[in-house]
């Protein structure tokens, strides 16, 4: 594997807040990697800085070893596709209509072939002909998510594998369709896409991603695999509980909270 996203001494400040504080890391091609931490840790932010829609207060991010920043908007959207944590439309845009937006600077008998194996694999078949507006919460998050896949899909063809930027993806979507839309993400890291995704369920960040990173306070505390990760220390210093760590018949970590702590260490973080 070979580098596609490097962070070198990444800070974000909003007036007298540090919502990022010198944080540097690399992303390899085909990575799954889950962003954890509490609310405020900086996880959105730091999502927001890779996408290339804010620009650091200092320090650097390269996309293909090319600074985020240096990229034209078409040529950054066929490099990396965001879903971002929250998207309205009010328009009564059909869900196949929003799915081939994903593909816009495409040519239209191209996306238009993605389309349906696309809508099948969100589950989302007998949703094309239905107006956004018309479906619950989490149909719409899928129909977003995939557009994203399109997007991806076409930049692919254009630019080569580049990174799918998940922010808490399956934050209102039902079990079943949490487990789907991670193995659809990870169908996409087998063929060398990369995908960073922030999950709040250590659970299901654990079973999908091969590396997990752990942001409080707007710093870098831990980056490791699940096991590596997902301990009782990074428990009650980060996220402020106390947890039975168990593990799977396949070695994967998982949490059983217990009780909070009076630790306080959540308190006052940024986001």
């Amino acid at each position: 594997m070979s580098a596609i996203i490097e962070v070198a001494s990444v800070t974000v400040q909003v007036k007298t807040a540090t919502l990022i504080e010198n944080l540097s890391l690399t992303i390899e091609t085909g990575e799954t990697v889950a962003i954890v931490g509490p609310n405020g840790a900086g996880k959105s932010t730091l999502m927001r800085v890779l996408s290339g829609d804010l620009s650091p207060s200092a320090g650097t991010v390269r996309l293909k070893n090319r600074e985020v920043r240096d990229y034209a908007a078409d040529d950054l959207a066929a490099n990396r596709a965001v879903l971002s944590q929250h998207i309205q439309v009010t328009f009564p845009f059909t869900v196949d209509e929003i799915v081939r937006m994903g593909g816009s600077q495409h040519p239209a008998a191209t996306v238009q072939q993605m389309v349906g194996p696309t809508l099948a694999e969100c589950d989302l078949g007998a949703f094309a002909r239905r107006e956004i507006p018309t479906l619950s919460g989490g149909e719409q998050q899928r129909a977003h998510f995939a557009r994203v896949l399109v997007q991806s899909a076409c930049g692919e063809l254009q630019s080569g594998p580049g990174v799918l930027l998940l922010d808490e993806p399956t934050s209102s979507l039902d079990l079943k369709h949490q487990l789907n839309l991670l193995e659809s993400a990870r169908r996409r890291a087998d063929r060398g896409t990369a995908v960073i995704a922030v999950l709040h369920d250590l659970n299901l960040a654990a079973r999908f991603a091969r590396r997990i990173i752990v942001l409080h306070r707007g710093r870098l505390v831990a980056d490791g695999t699940p096991s590596e990760t997902i301990t009782n220390a990074i428990m009650h210093d980060v996220f402020g509980i106390d947890a039975e760590i168990g593990t799977t018949r396949d070695d994967v970590p998982y949490v059983l909270p217990q009780s909070m702590t009076i630790s306080g260490t959540g308190a006052g973080a940024t986001r």
